[in-house]
């Protein structure tokens, strides 16, 4: 994901491991995003096909995280396999996410299970998501949509 001036550019450990280099079609995408300020820290959540959920620390990069995890997924249990950095590449501020594991083998872009009941769903996409937006109310939420029609607003 970048900006069109390209002064930033967040790069998912999903795409290949040299920032800024398209040179293969990538297996998953950003496909959803949301810019935010909360007490003066700028910040970007995005989705995309590999159903994670990451929320992108622009002041502080270190402090980046995947927010929701894909079903199945390895990183889950393994909080330390990530790692998130930020670099100067071509005076483009790059934020890379680091991965110690393969991200990419079980979360399949979509799986037979994709368009199974509402009420068997758990605290996860299943699909790839398609938006992401915050609402202020009473307190602040998170809402998510996937390609399968499923909504999900998170406290």
């Amino acid at each position: 994901l970048e900006s069109t001036q390209r002064t930033h550019a967040l790069w998912p450990c999903t795409n290949s491991p040299q920032p800024l280099h398209y040179t293969a079609t990538a297996s998953h995408y950003i496909s959803a995003a949301y810019y935010g300020v909360r007490g003066g820290q700028r910040f970007v959540v995005t989705g995309g096909s590999d159903q994670r959920v990451r929320y992108w620390d622009l002041e502080h990069p270190d402090d980046s995280y995947v927010l929701l995890h894909a079903p199945h997924d390895p990183l889950k249990y393994n909080p330390q396999a990530l790692k998130y950095r930020s670099r100067i590449i071509d005076g483009t501020t790059v934020i890379q996410e680091c991965c110690k594991l393969n991200p990419t083998e079980p979360v399949a872009i979509l799986d037979e299970n994709v368009y199974r009941a509402v009420e068997s769903r758990s605290f996860c996409h299943t699909a790839p998501l398609t938006d992401v937006c915050m609402v202020d109310a009473a307190a602040c939420y998170l809402v998510t949509s996937s390609a399968d029609g499923v909504i999900n607003v998170w406290k």
